[in-house]
């Protein structure tokens, strides 16, 4: 049976400029678990970061929306680059990588549109292909009105008995999608009509020549913006296997700076020392004291 690991409380309290130093003892020591400061003490506010912090959170930003964009899977990539390796090409690292990543997903992200237009107005073509009129026609009138759209049942025995031929009507093979012309004064009774008859409005297409024309087109279009985005997809992935490794050991490099720029948020501080709060292993407890005693001697007090 697992059985709770005694743990003891330690204080530790220093002057400011040995910060960066104990900061770098307690990760090395791996086994102490801060604890937050909560406040009260006269005179002691929570401490600020440590300068590198701001730097490295920029860098670290940079790499994230990267990783986003190239949709890094950490599971996927088991290497290692030594800190040295990290540290030494960082800089120049993401400032290449960065470019590289903007122009890539930019190029991806044109083609994407392309692509979604182009199925767009596809989409809005398609009830057309089957009415004999030039997108033309749907527009530019001052006293007929247009209306388009899916219906329930057929309206032209209501629309010739209330209205008298006074229309025009196109209607799909099915009978499904029908395209109304009617005059504006009598537009209020075919929207009644087409109401009754289960009537769902379409928008009205726009361009230019017959819709099965310009549909045929656009199929044409988005095949090759298909092929465009796949070879921009290719690119992307091309970019993810040159940097995901860099920027995973990037990512890890730069996440412990920033952790550890920023502890100091967890401490008290006054104008000239740190107080820290933290819980040990028992068992440890020597050998931390020890350490803190090796390092500091009695420049600062546990």
């Amino acid at each position: 049976m697992l059985l709770p690991e005694p743990m003891s409380r330690i204080l530790v309290i220093g002057t400011k400029k040995r910060l960066p130093e104990a900061i770098d003892l307690l990760y090395g020591l791996e086994n102490v678990h801060v604890i937050d400061y909560q406040g009260g003490e006269e005179g002691v506010t929570l401490g600020a970061p440590l300068p590198e912090s701001s730097k490295a959170s920029q860098k670290l930003l940079k790499l994230r929306s990267a990783e986003k964009d190239l949709a890094v899977d950490a599971d996927a990539h088991d290497g290692k680059i030594a800190v040295s390796k990290v540290e030494s090409d960082l800089d120049e690292n993401i400032a290449r990588m960065e470019e590289e990543v903007r122009l890539a997903t930019e190029v991806r992200d044109a083609k994407q549109l392309r692509l979604s237009e182009a199925q767009a107005r596809l989409a809005q073509l398609e009830p057309y292909r089957e009415i004999p009129l030039e997108v033309e026609m749907y527009r530019g009138y001052d006293n007929i009105e247009v209306l388009a759209g899916n219906v329930r049942d057929s309206p032209e025995p209501s629309l010739e008995r209330e209205l008298s031929g006074r229309y025009e009507i196109f209607t799909s093979r099915g009978g499904s999608f029908v395209v109304l012309f009617v005059p504006s004064n009598n537009v209020d009774v075919a929207q009644r009509i087409l109401s009754e008859k289960g009537f769902t409005e379409m928008p009205l297409p726009t361009g230019s020549g017959m819709p099965a024309t310009a549909a045929a087109e656009l199929e044409k279009e988005i095949r090759s913006a298909s092929e465009g985005l796949e070879l921009a997809d290719k690119d992307i992935a091309a970019l993810n296997e040159k940097y995901a490794q860099m920027i995973l050991a990037s990512d890890e490099y730069l996440s412990i700076i920033v952790e550890k720029a920023e502890l100091p948020l967890r401490m008290g501080a006054t104008k000239h020392s740190f107080i820290l709060e933290a819980w040990v292993p028992t068992d440890s407890y020597d050998e931390i004291t020890a350490a803190f005693a090796g390092k500091f001697g009695d420049a600062i007090h546990l």
